[in-house]
């Protein structure tokens, strides 16, 4: 809760140390949803996009079968818009729409404004 409180403030390297705190003391949150999310939207702040982008694809990996791998997918989308990959976020978006076609982060991918193609 900590964390979700300074992203929301956009205070990204205070946002980390409860997350990193939370990953030593528990090994297997490192492949955790609700930390590795969160991390994730830390680095993005940070405009740190390989470092989010690879723990999207971590993550994909380590929970290919959750549920909550849309909200994954969502960010995924934000970070490759952020690193100016249209066509990588085209088929993230393509993938959310397939295998999570009623969650809210297909609805929600919607509201997102494409760049145009160059």
């Amino acid at each position: 809760e900590q964390a979700r409180d300074l992203l929301r403030r956009g205070e990204w390297d205070a946002a980390e140390l409860p997350l990193r705190d939370i990953e030593w003391e528990t090994p297997r949150e490192r492949i955790g949803l609700e930390t590795g999310t969160l991390l994730i939207q830390v680095w993005l702040g940070r405009n740190e996009l390989p470092r989010a982008l690879t723990r999207c694809r971590f993550l994909s990996l380590a929970a290919a079968d959750d549920q909550r791998l849309s909200d994954v997918l969502l960010l995924q989308v934000k970070v490759q818009l952020a690193g100016k990959d249209r066509d990588g976020a085209m088929a993230t978006i393509a993938r959310l729409k397939k295998d999570f076609p009623y969650s809210e982060a297909a609805a929600r991918v919607h509201d997102i404004r494409l760049p145009e193609k160059p």
